[in-house]
């Protein structure tokens, strides 16, 4: 687990009528550094079973359950839920928007993580692209 995982996990919980624009950046860029690690885990997993879908499945469905259960522990210790999230967001667009241009190295941290994850995606779909002689 890395470092900014576990100090995200012990972050002080928040309710979610208490919790900040600073507190929800903090909460994204969380999820987004677990959704880092569970898409490398996912290439990984694709590269090393490569041409055998069943057990390819089987290690993907593990991946989505551990991390699965550390995003609820996330949201949890900031009184959200995903729908607390997109709902957050929506009320707060213009407050967030603004946090992010008095605080330009929490947007560069969020788009830079938001490219990791979208190479990442890149990587798995191409480490899944079906194969000849490929055990289904």
């Amino acid at each position: 687990m890395s470092l900014l995982l576990v100090l995200a996990t012990q972050a002080i919980p928040v309710q979610q009528s208490e919790i900040t624009v600073a507190d929800y950046c903090q909460l994204t860029r969380a999820l987004m550094q677990l959704s880092v690690q569970e898409w490398e885990e996912r290439v990984d997993a694709a590269t090393q079973n490569k041409n055998d879908r069943k057990k390819l499945a089987q290690k993907l469905d593990e991946v989505t359950e551990r991390n699965k259960s550390l995003r609820d522990e996330m949201y949890r210790r900031y009184g959200m839920n995903p729908k607390d999230e997109l709902r957050y967001a929506s009320a707060h667009a213009d407050e967030i928007k603004s946090y992010l241009e008095e605080n330009p190295d929490v947007g560069q941290s969020i788009d830079s993580l938001k490219g990791r994850i979208n190479t990442l995606i890149e990587r798995f779909e191409a480490a899944t692209s079906p194969t000849e002689g490929a055990q289904r």
